[in-house]
């Protein structure tokens, strides 16, 4: 698969998370950064900030690769918004290597598939999503998940883990467990097992590939100095 910004960059995207000034509470904020890479995957050196209100869009065929902190990974595709929210490093005392603890990031997906993947080797994660008409999502711990979000009507696979999906006025939030998923329009919710839906099924494939994509070029990202 091949993950590429633009025609003109023909390069794929990661984002790498470096510390800014701000610090509170035993916590640091987090700047995204988006590293440019050669068509063989291979991660580069040149980056530039995602700052935090930034919208990203991925026009098709494009797609973009973006690590919001370390061991939290979103691929977006097919016309995919999304615009990087708060984003949280937890830390044990003033020195940051291998003391990082809690991590958490938010973001909006406003339109197109994106696929979302916690890793607990780099410490607690979790993630909110917020989505059009009120609706939001949240997961935490070793998760992998995707979206499609297309207006009144959004697709919610849980391929790993679980997520919990919360509606405007449902009370307790709907959790989804690995192997099912939801679909949220106007008249609510339904879900079932991915087997029993063919795009669900589908959604489970184009992420785990995701996932092999992800990792590799999150394994080879240069980690950026601290800001």
């Amino acid at each position: 698969m091949r993950l590429v910004l633009g025609a003109r960059l023909g390069a794929v995207l990661i984002g790498l998370a470096a510390l800014s000034a701000c610090r509170r509470s035993g916590e640091v904020a987090v700047v995204s950064q988006i590293l440019a890479a050669p068509d063989d995957g291979q991660a580069s050196r040149f980056s530039r900030r995602v700052i935090r209100g930034e919208h990203l869009h991925a026009r098709p065929p494009e797609q973009i690769a973006l690590r919001l902190v370390p061991g939290i990974l979103v691929r977006l595709a097919d016309d995919a918004e999304l615009v990087v929210g708060d984003c949280r490093l937890g830390k044990d005392g003033e020195d940051t290597d291998d003391r990082m603890e809690k991590r958490s990031a938010r973001c909006s997906l406003l339109n197109g598939s994106a696929c979302f993947l916690l890793s607990s080797r780099s410490g607690r994660g979790e993630i909110e999503v917020n989505l059009p008409e009120s609706r939001s999502l949240h997961a935490h711990g070793e998760t992998l998940f995707t979206v499609k979000e297309a207006g009144a009507e959004c697709l919610v696979t849980c391929v790993r883990g679980t997520i919990e999906v919360q509606m405007l006025g449902s009370g307790e939030p709907l959790q989804i467990n690995g192997g099912y998923f939801c679909q949220l329009d106007a008249r609510g919710a339904t879900w079932g097992a991915a087997t029993e839906n063919a795009t669900a099924q589908q959604a489970i494939v184009n992420c785990l590939s995701a996932q092999t994509i992800l990792e590799r070029l999150s394994a080879s990202v240069f980690a950026g100095p601290l800001l």
